[in-house]
């Protein structure tokens, strides 16, 4: 298996864990805070604009709305989000399309992070990847404060 190809299938199966992770919270519950956490809705969005970071140092970001950089960057809290799940999820798709794309492509093509965490396309994939099971996490843990299994 190439690194390519074992980047790929680990962007697939994290949006895959990602989408059941989310299955099944009603809009009220995708945008509870419970203990003042941020909500699930937010754990998504935050992904969508984290990722959205790796393609743009990459020279490759796609389009995505303003309010992914406004609302869902890590200093934000979850607080008032107005946008449907079906905005969200746009989003996010057009990040994992970018991804993927990223993926397929020179691994060594300079992609900094300016506080040094990657330098390049597949460091930066691989620190994505990380970021994503960190988030899972926290959707996991706000579903069992929810009272979700």
């Amino acid at each position: 298996m190439t690194a390519a190809s074992l980047i790929k299938l680990q962007l697939e199966k994290s949006e895959i864990r990602l989408r059941k992770a989310l299955e099944g919270l009603t809009d009220q519950e995708l945008k509870a805070r419970p203990q003042s956490l941020a909500p699930a809705f937010w754990q998504l969005g935050h992904l969508a604009a984290s990722d959205w970071g790796v393609l743009n140092r990459a020279g490759a970001p796609p389009e995505l709305p303003a309010f992914f950089q406004e609302q869902y960057r890590k200093d934000t809290k979850g607080e008032n989000l107005t946008q449907s799940a079906g905005e969200v999820w746009a989003g996010f798709s057009k990040v994992q399309a970018g991804l993927l794309a990223l993926a397929a492509g020179d691994l060594e093509k300079p992609a900094v992070h300016p506080a040094g965490i990657y330098n390049n396309v597949g460091e930066g994939i691989f620190y994505m990847l990380i970021h994503r099971g960190y988030h899972h996490g926290k959707i996991m843990t706000l579903r069992a404060l929810l009272g979700k299994t």
